[in-house]
């Protein structure tokens, strides 16, 4: 009868199985030698000698870097509240002027509806009438406006509103699109303001 030690000799013979045993057995005395080993407690920083202040606790990279993000949180925090701050602060100016701004358009509308009410016999009237073509092509709507303030019992007055219409035949519509030598365009005056 032979017997087997725990160390493996290297032999041409060995297989596959048994070289997977002996690379465990191995590792298993290796690993139980670490175990096996008593482990010794640090020693104690001596005390510093008399008349000398002890060193100073050294922080490690760990300590650094948590350091670093902290400051950088704290940083980032104080940097957003002053632009939250800040934003906060034209949004309010902003609305003030808004509001002052609205305040004199109103007042300013209201002034104006009070020096139309006073001019005498001031009153606006609406209608249709139809301006000439001047020489040079425009629309001259000074006859047209003066015929819708007659046709109200007024005198003269000035335009308020003015409507332009592109006005083609018929016939040219049948045929298809209208040309542009078909059509012409017409002003009407709608609103005047009458004395």
């Amino acid at each position: 009868m032979t017997t087997t030690s725990a160390t493996c000799t290297a032999k041409p013979a060995v297989t596959g199985a048994r070289a997977r045993i002996c690379a465990i057995v191995v590792l298993a005395l290796i690993g139980g030698a670490g175990f096996a080993q008593e482990t010794q407690p640090p020693a104690a920083t001596p005390p510093a000698p008399p008349g000398q202040t002890p060193r100073p606790f050294e922080p490690g990279f760990l300590d650094a870097m948590t350091r670093w993000f902290e400051r950088g949180a704290d940083d980032l925090n104080a940097k957003a509240k002053s632009a939250r701050d800040n934003a906060k602060g034209a949004f309010d100016d902003m609305g003030e002027k808004a509001k002052a701004a609205g305040a004199a358009a109103k007042d300013a509308a209201k002034d104006a509806a009070e020096k139309f009410t006073k001019l005498p016999g001031a009153r606006v009237v609406e209608g249709r009438e139809r301006c000439e073509v001047a020489p040079n092509g425009s629309a001259d709507c000074r006859a047209a406006v003066e015929a819708m303030c007659r046709s109200k019992g007024l005198a003269a007055g000035k335009s308020l509103d003015i409507q332009q219409a592109e006005k083609c035949p018929i016939r040219s519509f049948l045929a298809g699109p209208p040309a542009r030598s078909d059509c012409k365009v017409e002003t009407h005056v709608t609103r005047a303001m009458c004395q």
